[in-house]
């Protein structure tokens, strides 16, 4: 009876060390990111991407698409990582926001001009509001959420090129991946409608 006794408290503590530890490692891999020199190298993560996909499914290419220019990242209360990315000189137009949290829990925004919302995936089912610092980032889109992701109204062209128009650009998005391919590089030409300033 002591035997099992002490082999119980040694596994119960393993067991706990062993989960700190993970947490704690978790932490310290999404802090290497977390200044602006560094944050891009986050989509070379396969755990972040992994979990990005996860999450977001067939959203991920329109998710991830718009990580062209990083915002300053920032460590959440719990520990885990804020990212923030927009298509040069749309900031206010197409841009997307995730966070990772040390346990597992992700949340991810993103924000497409086609239909003027912001759609909003997690897996935290636990919670069925917007994570804090996804929150304060879609503040300043002062656009309607979308919980469930909408169908996109995106013209498809035959080349792999998506054209769309907002009230003040016209856009035209070109994929430079191989078709089938896991990539997220595009090219964009944008044409301000006010002066024809591309």
């Amino acid at each position: 009876m002591n035997l099992f006794i002490k082999l119980f408290f040694l596994v119960v503590f393993t067991g706990g060390s062993i989960g700190v530890a993970t947490a704690s490692d978790t932490q310290t891999a999404y802090s290497q990111y977390n200044n602006l020199n560094s944050v891009s190298a986050i989509f070379n993560d396969q755990k972040v991407v992994s979990s990005l996909k996860s999450v977001l499914g067939s959203e991920y290419s329109d998710f991830s698409q718009n990580f062209d220019v990083f915002g300053e990242p920032h460590k959440t209360a719990k520990g885990g990582i804020f990212v923030e990315g927009w298509l040069k000189d749309l900031y206010l137009e197409q841009a997307s926001a995730f966070v990772i949290q040390p346990d597992g829990k992700v949340y991810a925004a993103w924000m497409l001009p086609e239909d003027n919302k912001i759609h909003y995936v997690s897996n935290d089912l636990a919670n069925n509001k917007m994570q804090e610092d996804i929150a304060s980032w879609a503040k300043r889109f002062d656009k309607e959420q979308s919980v469930t992701p909408a169908k996109n109204q995106k013209e498809m062209q035959s080349n792999g090129e998506k054209v769309f128009e907002t009230e003040k650009f016209k856009i035209r998005i070109t994929s430079l991946c191989p078709v089938g391919s896991e990539c997220n590089d595009v090219s964009y030409e944008g044409v301000r409608k006010s002066d024809g300033a591309v």
